[in-house]
């Protein structure tokens, strides 16, 4: 693989000095500043990035003066508060986004969810009680805020406290439960249709954009957001690969006959952008679109998320390589196998099979090792 060129902008540089991992497609980038001959590294830039991200990075801190060497931290205070815990978990998942393991956007839902936390700041972690948790909520609640928010504020703070046990700044025990405000009526739909079912659906589907949407949930496995945050830019017609930027960061994934098949006809009818409308507004009206053709096909209704969970079952069902799934779906293979993969009837039947055989079966043993 051909070493990336160095990077520079102002007074910064950046240097590629270690290939890829196996498997993965960033090259380790050492981050440094020059002051005339000198040259010093920026401490915590270094790490590993494609030439697009390290070249933004060394942008946002030309513009910041993050080259500078850092003032000394002030000495920490002895009682860890919830703000301190906050503070030290959002600074981890930022150094975690400029390294491309989470999405920028990512972090900035996090920031946005942390000033609903701004009232518990105080609070000791170690006298933190369930009283104090469920006053917060309830103060949420009488604040107008909505239940989505709510929630998301809350799985904020049990991460943080979760990161805040790793590293023994909390007590090693649970947060107190809360209960949590709740849509009423509202069920999360978990379906994951058949690939029959799918291509049913995917055939009703309206032609041009929608129809595109779909087919790369169908063949990709991307999330709902990545399918409709692309551009031309990220389809590479030659090497057959599809650009992919979600919340754990950009991936690259091979692009098959039927997918490629789909966005060239589309780019032939819309040549200067994919989407008439914003990713948000595109994902809004596709959800939309999919209940209706679902329900016209008389198909269980499944949400674009069944889709990517289809794509899991068929990976993991196939046995590929887990590298590989990785590559593919941007998680975890195990996060795969917990929370996407379905069971199908096939495999109770063999299940069923397994536990009903009332034969004992021996293994003969070679006559060294029955020696042995």
């Amino acid at each position: 693989m051909k070493k990336p060129r160095n990077v520079a902008v102002g007074r910064l540089k950046a240097y590629a000095k270690k290939p890829p991992l196996k498997g993965r497609d960033r090259w380790y980038w050492q981050v440094v500043y020059h002051e005339g001959q000198a040259q010093k590294p920026v401490k915590g830039r270094s790490g590993r990035y494609s030439r697009r991200e390290v070249k933004a990075l060394l942008q946002r801190l030309n513009e910041e003066g993050g080259w500078k060497d850092e003032a000394p931290a002030p000495a920490a205070s002895k009682a860890p508060t919830i703000a301190r815990l906050l503070k030290a978990y959002l600074k981890h998942e930022e150094g975690r986004a400029e390294r491309g393991r989470i999405a920028q956007g990512t972090h900035q839902q996090y920031v946005k969810w942390r000033k609903m936390l701004e009232s518990l700041d105080e609070l000791d972690v170690r006298r933190i009680t369930l009283s104090d948790l469920q006053g917060w909520v309830d103060e949420l609640e009488d604040e107008g805020k909505g239940v989505r928010t709510i929630q998301h504020a809350h799985r904020l703070l049990g991460r943080a406290w979760k990161f805040g046990r790793s590293r023994s700044y909390v007590p090693a025990v649970d947060l107190p439960a809360v209960e949590l405000p709740r849509v009423d009526g509202y069920t999360q739909n978990h379906v994951t249709p058949s690939l029959e079912d799918a291509m049913r659906v995917q055939a009703a589907l309206p032609p041009g954009e929608l129809s595109l949407i779909g087919e790369i949930l169908l063949s990709t496995g991307a999330r709902i957001g990545e399918a409709c945050g692309i551009t031309w830019r990220d389809y590479d017609a030659e090497a057959l690969t599809l650009h992919l930027d979600g919340k754990t960061g950009p991936r690259e994934v091979p692009v098959g006959e039927h997918l490629a098949a789909a966005i060239e006809a589309h780019r032939e009818r819309s040549p200067q952008k994919p989407y008439s409308l914003s990713p948000d507004s595109m994902r809004s009206r596709f959800s939309r679109v999919l209940a209706e053709a679902c329900e016209a096909c008389k198909v269980n209704r499944y949400t674009p998320h069944g889709l990517r969970r289809l794509a899991s079952t068929r990976l993991i069902r196939a046995q590929v390589d887990p590298k590989a799934y990785e590559a593919q779906m941007g998680h975890q293979y195990a996060i795969g196998l917990r929370l996407y993969a379905q069971t199908v009837g096939e495999d109770l039947d063999k299940a069923a099979a397994v536990l009903d055989d009332r034969t004992e079966k021996v293994i003969p043993l070679n006559a060294h090792r029955r020696k042995a």
